[in-house]
């Protein structure tokens, strides 16, 4: 898990040139504005990645919050291959569509 999230934060940097240290982090505060500016495509995992990516792109102002995060008391994670694959599809996709704004 560790060094699949460090892969994606490495990954959404490089390509999108978002530095967060964790954008899968549940917790997020967003402006209204963001939402109105922006289309969002992704449906899945991506879609945190996807959010910060286009801010950013739009030069919004993106800061981060440090939290705590806890081990996982019980339980395995879900994540499979499948998964990352789509991630990477739905990456892909943004990635060569330019930001619109949501009123284009």
């Amino acid at each position: 898990r560790k060094f699949f999230s460090w892969g994606f934060k490495k990954f959404i940097g490089f390509i999108f040139g978002v530095r967060a240290r964790d954008c899968d982090c549940a917790f997020k505060l967003y402006r209204r504005k963001i939402f109105a500016d922006i289309r969002i495509a992704s449906d899945a995992f991506f879609v945190d990645a996807e959010i910060l990516a286009k801010a950013n792109v739009l030069g919004c102002r993106i800061e981060e919050v440090p939290v705590t995060h806890l081990a996982r008391a019980g339980g395995r994670s879900t994540v499979r291959l499948g998964h990352i694959l789509s991630t990477l599809r739905e990456a892909w996709h943004v990635f060569r569509r330019p930001v619109r704004r949501a009123a284009d």
